[in-house]
């Protein structure tokens, strides 16, 4: 396929509520040439790195039987205590921002856009170009992701908007939400 480029940008922050679909229209985005920076990824690469102020937070309950941080394990935590949730930000985010800017970096000599997924706009606040959100109706959302706690941990719908230089309203087929995309997009 031929590489796509935005019709003003070139790194690109995709974000949206749990459940909206940001990651389809990742996917969307990469089957038409796009670079895609997974933070959720990422992040999984940055756990070994603060394994032990992990552990010292929110104990040995969040390993898996592997000794790596089990997610599931962590999200059980986290969710639901927005305290819980800031120290784990406070941990993560700068180690993530600081591997997003190396990421990026590195793929701006690719040709075509670049895209960060991220469920956190603030980790590519300063970084991008442009912000796309991807939104949907929260009844699409509890029924896709089934974790109201999930849902109510992060920004209103109100604030995503604020945030959006391109709003992608999610409530179609996926035929709808492809043609939606690459209206933004020129080939």
């Amino acid at each position: 396929m031929q590489n796509l480029k935005c019709k003003t940008k070139s790194v690109i922050g995709l974000t949206g509520p749990a459940g909206a679909g940001k990651d389809t229209v990742a996917k969307i985005l990469k089957q038409h040439g796009a670079y895609i920076i997974n933070v959720d990824e990422l992040a999984h690469e940055i756990y070994p790195l603060v394994l032990d102020k992990l552990i010292e937070k929110f104990g040995k309950g969040i390993l898996g039987q592997d000794g790596a941080v089990d997610r599931k394990k962590l999200g059980e935590i986290v969710f639901g205590d927005k305290k819980k949730l800031w120290l784990l930000d406070e941990i993560m985010h700068p180690k993530v921002k600081t591997a997003l800017k190396s990421k990026i970096q590195m793929s701006k000599s690719k040709q075509g856009i670049v895209i960060i997924n991220a469920a956190l706009p603030q980790l590519f606040e300063g970084l991008v170009d442009e912000t796309w959100v991807v939104m949907a109706s929260r009844e699409i959302r509890l029924n896709r992701i089934k974790n109201k706690k999930v849902i109510d941990m992060q920004f209103s719908d109100d604030e995503y908007r604020k945030i959006a230089d391109v709003m992608i309203e999610n409530k179609g087929t996926i035929e709808e939400l492809n043609a939606k995309v690459q209206a933004h997009l020129k080939v």
